[in-house]
């Protein structure tokens, strides 16, 4: 079946297509119903499901607010840089920076 994706990753995805949109539409000036909100984060709550987005974090998607509140908490821990990322980055910077095709030969 392959390598399963953590429930986070999978959460953050359905939060960047549902209430992301939302909140980005109103910021473009278009207003959805509260109805349309409504049916539009169903729509991606049955989708998370059929993903295979598991367990009570997926309940917070079929309200704006809990959506968002959700979005805020996935941004806040996976966006936010720390020492550990930082170092991760370094890494794989240095490395595609050595394996760049344009590089040349090293000696």
């Amino acid at each position: 079946m392959g390598i399963p994706i953590n429930q986070e990753d999978l959460l953050g995805t359905l939060c960047e297509f549902s209430i992301v949109v939302i909140t980005n539409l109103r910021k473009m000036g278009i207003h959805p119903t509260p109805n349309e909100v409504t049916a539009y984060l169903h729509l991606w709550h049955v989708i998370g499901y059929y993903l295979g987005v598991t367990g009570e974090l997926s309940n917070h998607m079929v309200s704006e607010e809990g959506a968002t509140a959700l979005f805020d908490s996935i941004e806040n821990h996976l966006v936010d840089p720390n020492e550990g990322s930082a170092k991760t980055a370094h890494v794989l910077l240095h490395s595609l920076a050595s394996d760049h095709p344009c590089s040349g030969p090293t000696a």
